[in-house]
């Protein structure tokens, strides 16, 4: 294991060990939640909209944390390969597709993404999470990504938008982290046009690219002082993506060319 995969491992057990059951299963239950620590709630979101009338046979979740994520393409029919470096949130995802009843469509892997212990071109979906953005060079784990996902085959990415107050929070959060004595992954933001041109070098054609997560909701008295703000931001990102000003994530989704 590299210094980079023992720094990563030590520091999500040090995370995964701080979530519990109850906190997982309170995030399922609010479906229309913005934020939430555990719960996937954006991924699923995304990936309903995806695949609304058929889910891929073979799914990987890489950097699957809770499990959260993926758990309703499971749910409909896929099976679901769960691979994380961290066994802490292998066993949390270990018991909540268990609680669920979807063990028999769940395999847990623990590995690491710039070294995934699988056939070539195996996967018709891989969904990397958000953790590209850990690493000094996201086209290394992108081109393993890749690697393992079938000629048409899917990868849906999620990476932080640099233009947005979420992502100041973030950097802010992680100095403070630093500056206290605790290290944290360093995370790389991305635009639209950055994360587009990586995609594309890794040899992937994009067919689409959604902003989520807008944020600047203030209000005073139960009155949004920010709607046409906000109206007019989500507007613009409507009709033009690249424009997507104020909100915290894209999602890219991509295919494997043949």
């Amino acid at each position: 294991m590299s210094s980079r995969d023992r720094f990563e491992k030590e520091y999500w057990d040090g995370e995964w060990k701080s979530a519990s059951k109850e906190q997982i299963e309170k995030d399922l239950l609010v479906e229309d939640r913005s934020e939430d620590l555990y719960g996937g709630i954006l991924d699923r979101k995304v990936l309903r909209s995806k695949f609304r009338s058929r889910v891929p046979d073979l799914v990987l979740d890489a950097g699957c944390g809770s499990g959260m994520s993926t758990k309703e393409l499971a749910d409909r029919g896929s099976t679901v390969v769960l691979l994380d470096l961290s066994l802490d949130a292998l066993r949390l995802a270990r018991v909540l597709y268990k609680d669920l009843e979807l063990e028999s469509r769940a395999h847990f892997v623990l590995a690491s993404l710039t070294n995934l212990p699988f056939k070539r071109a195996q996967f018709d979906l891989v969904y990397p999470q958000d953790n590209i953005k850990y690493f000094d060079d996201p086209s290394l784990a992108l081109r393993e990504i890749l690697g393992v996902t079938k000629e048409g085959g899917r990868i849906l990415l999620c990476v932080p938008h640099l233009f947005s107050g979420a992502t100041l929070k973030a950097a802010a959060v992680s100095s403070l982290r630093r500056l206290s004595g605790r290290e944290a992954p360093k995370e790389r933001c991305f635009t639209y046009g950055t994360v587009s041109r990586l995609v594309e070098a890794c040899g992937l054609q994009i067919e689409e690219v959604v902003p989520e997560k807008l944020g600047l909701d203030f209000a005073v008295s139960g009155v949004s002082v920010t709607w046409p703000l906000r109206t007019f931001l989500r507007r613009m990102a409507e009709k033009v993506p690249r424009l997507s000003l104020g909100y915290a994530l894209l999602f890219v989704y991509a295919r494997r060319q043949l």
